[in-house]
């Protein structure tokens, strides 16, 4: 998971296909259903392409989460931290929305 980026996009409709591929080598159930959707007729690796483009383009920004924020009631209440870690893809953030709740002691 990742940003909005070519990068991410990138890394979605590349990786994702070849690590379905990998891992369906590497699973220890064997399934002959398994090897036919991802070998035979390679549903398995376009679905998985599939879902990480649309997972990938609704992805929140973020000035988008701080909209969010700005809308929500009762935001007060909390501590909140916008920001973005890295992905294990070189290039690629993941943004993020944290909330802690102002009277919790974290210890």
């Amino acid at each position: 998971m990742g940003d909005r980026s070519i990068f991410s996009l990138i890394g979605t409709l590349v990786f994702g296909p070849i690590g379905t591929l990998f891992i369906t080598l590497t699973e220890f159930k064997f399934s002959f259903w398994r090897l036919f959707w991802t070998y035979i007729i390679p549903v398995m690796p376009l679905l998985v392409m599939f879902d990480g483009t649309v997972s990938s383009l609704r992805v929140y920004s973020k000035e988008e989460l701080q909209e969010i924020l700005n809308s929500t009631k009762g935001k007060d209440k909390y501590e909140w931290k916008i920001g973005h870690g890295w992905n294990i893809y070189p290039m690629v953030k993941v943004p993020y929305l944290i909330g802690i709740p102002k009277n919790k002691i974290i210890r």
